[in-house]
């Protein structure tokens, strides 16, 4: 865009005329041309948008059952491009690090795994593992069930056994 002045000069004086220029490209023709650069910015952008999916598991958890003491262990395994961010809940709550509760992310096999150890009453709850991109999210849940351990040994390692009238043998 632009102005145009004309003036034109002779013995007799100075006449000028003005006009303004506006100069636009017809898009989707041939006579309109984009910047080789503008091309291929968008030839990038969409094979990212072929090769991009959104977050799945292949394999989710499943309950786990366990007694008072023992280990626990959830796995699973995801897919998606962008790679998702994993993170794990234990009833709705984000998981962490903690000397009794693991979690590993193994990136080149797309698999999480949730180990927890010397499982209590306390760990018998839902777990879920999330997987979220920019393009997408998926959860899969599943419960850990710890049941007591019954018959505990008593301090010189002997099973006690509970009879009806309530008093225990060694």
């Amino acid at each position: 865009m632009g102005e145009i002045v004309f003036e034109v000069h002779n013995s007799l004086g100075v006449s000028t005329t003005t006009t303004y220029l506006s100069v636009e490209g017809i898009v989707g023709t041939k006579e309109y041309r984009k910047p080789s650069w503008v091309t291929q910015m968008e030839e990038m952008q969409e094979a990212l948008r072929a090769t991009q999916s959104v977050p799945r598991f292949i394999q989710e958890i499943t309950d786990v059952y366990a007694k008072e003491g023992e280990t626990a262990v959830f796995e699973c395994m995801y897919s998606g491009n962008p790679v998702p961010d994993v993170v794990w809940y234990k009833n709705d709550k984000m998981i962490t690090n903690t000397p009794n509760v693991k979690i590993r992310l193994l990136d080149e096999e797309k698999k999480t795994i949730l180990t927890i150890k010397h499982a209590t009453e306390e760990d018998d709850a839902t777990y879920v593992c999330k997987a979220t991109s920019e393009i997408g999210l998926t959860t899969t849940k599943a419960k850990l069930h710890v049941t007591e351990i019954t018959g505990k040994k008593n301090l010189h390692g002997r099973r006690r056994v509970r009879r009806a009238n309530g008093r225990g043998e060694t």
